[in-house]
């Protein structure tokens, strides 16, 4: 089969980076392949921008028409750095960023538009006990689709000059697009590398595929044997954000719920009717936000699903998931916070009397998601409208005098400006003040010992 007329129809800036990327090939007198999820996803008419280029000498042309023609691998010893020089040129030509990683003979390139390429040497891999990181060597574009998790990820489409477009599916990885499955590539894929078992619900999930017979039994059997807490908590947790971010986050926590359960999180979490209404309150909180925020600020969604699956935990067992999962600083203090401080800024919302500048001096330190979760915490009605009007309303206020103004008008310099300020913008938020003028009475009202006499 041949993609050349699929591979026209793409944007065409990333047409002109493939053309390049295969004229490059050609002057080098190496092979370049499109490979992985690009692929997958340009058979399905699905977006995917994201561009995974395999290099392959031309004299591995031989063996690997040899080993295909016997169905076994190709055995080579070391890794190759012609993706590593291949990168390098086409940096160059592209005005491209470029990351190296020799060890894996693998390199990343950062376009102007900061858009990046994946770019790697054709290798095989091999596991000296599963769940370790692989052994890497050379190889041949057989070999390198081989080590892959799924048949739907292991197709490679030639962008060379000499048979651009062609596709390789060695595995029929389009027969299982057409039915829809998820099948692994040869009996110990999962023992291999466990986190192709979460990477399994996610596409399933994604696609609307399920998991062909012999890949679920071998599911199950690496689901008996516990082999996701044979993996390091750093790999798991990139496939759980990966996971939480797909577009239907219940969908999937609803799957890893079914296929294998949150042991490999916490053996706490407990997916009851209690805590999928939460999860249902979060998403539907979710959508709310992003559809109507002024600021359309980015929400972390992954995050706040996971801290959904973690509520009913204790601080402390929280604190050390934080730690086991070395989640980034930024996202374990927002983890961290909600478990602090949600009981007691809810009790604070419950005040019938609590002032709009309250509300704001109260929810102003959270993150937009910790504020999501708590709005989804609880059913009362005159609490959710006290956080609608932080989010909406008083979130976007802003003073028109500033510290030149303070300054204009005889005030001392110094940290008392600051103080003088935030009094001033709560005023405004209680509507004790409207415009410049009224908060400027106001400033000298309650600062006129910081005026200069």
């Amino acid at each position: 089969m041949n993609l050349e007329s699929k591979i026209k129809l793409l944007p065409k800036d990333i047409l002109s980076v493939i053309k390049k990327a295969g004229s490059l090939a050609d002057s080098m007198d190496v092979h370049a392949y499109l490979v992985g999820g690009f692929v997958r996803d340009m058979l399905l008419r699905r977006p995917n921008l994201d561009l995974d280029i395999v290099i392959e000498a031309r004299h591995r042309e031989v063996e690997q028409a040899r080993h295909r023609e016997v169905g076994q691998a190709h055995h080579s010893e070391g890794v190759q750095m012609d993706g590593i020089l291949f990168a390098e040129k086409l940096a160059e030509v592209l005005g491209a960023r470029l990351i190296k990683h020799k060890r894996f003979g693998t390199a990343v390139l950062t376009l102007p538009n900061h858009k990046k390429i994946d770019i790697a040497t054709a290798r095989k891999e091999t596991y000296a006990r599963p769940g370790a990181l692989p052994v890497v060597s050379g190889g041949s574009i057989y070999d390198d689709l081989l080590r892959r998790d799924f048949s739907i990820n292991a197709m490679a489409v030639t962008i060379s000059k000499h048979n651009f477009g062609k596709l390789s599916d060695y595995f029929s990885g389009i027969a299982d697009l057409k039915r829809k499955r998820i099948r692994v590539l040869h009996s110990l894929s999962f023992a291999d590398d466990p986190t192709r078992m979460l990477r399994a619900i996610r596409f399933g999930e994604r696609y609307g595929f399920s998991l062909e017979r012999k890949t679920l039994q071998l599911f199950k059997a690496a689901r008996k044997e516990d082999a996701l807490n044979k993996v390091t908590k750093h790999r798991l947790r990139d496939e759980l954000i990966l996971m939480l971010k797909e577009d239907r986050p219940l969908k999937v926590i609803s799957s890893i719920r079914k296929l294998y359960g949150f042991s490999f999180i916490d053996t706490g979490i407990r997916l009851s009717g209690v805590k999928l209404d939460f999860l249902r309150k979060l998403n539907k909180a979710v959508m709310i936000f992003r559809k109507h925020h002024p600021k359309k600020r980015v929400l972390d969604s992954w995050l706040i699903f996971l801290i959904g699956l973690l509520d009913g935990l204790d601080l402390e067992a929280v604190k050390k998931i934080c730690a086991d999962f070395a989640f980034a600083r930024g996202d374990t203090k927002r983890i961290v916070s909600y478990f602090d401080s949600h009981s007691e800024v809810i009790k604070r919302l419950s005040e019938k009397n609590i002032r709009p500048s309250s509300v704001y001096h109260l929810l102003e330190p959270l993150s937009f998601e910790v504020i999501v979760l708590i709005m989804a915490k609880q059913n009362k009605s005159d609490i959710i409208k006290k956080i609608n009007e932080y989010l909406f309303v008083h979130n976007g206020i802003r003073l028109a005098v500033d510290g030149s103004d303070l300054k204009e008008l005889g005030f001392v310099p110094g940290p008392h400006f600051k103080e003088m300020l935030v009094k001033a913008l709560y005023a405004k938020i209680d509507k004790v003040v409207k415009d410049k003028n009224e908060e400027i009475k106001f400033i000298k009202e309650h600062g006129s010992r910081h005026i200069k006499t």
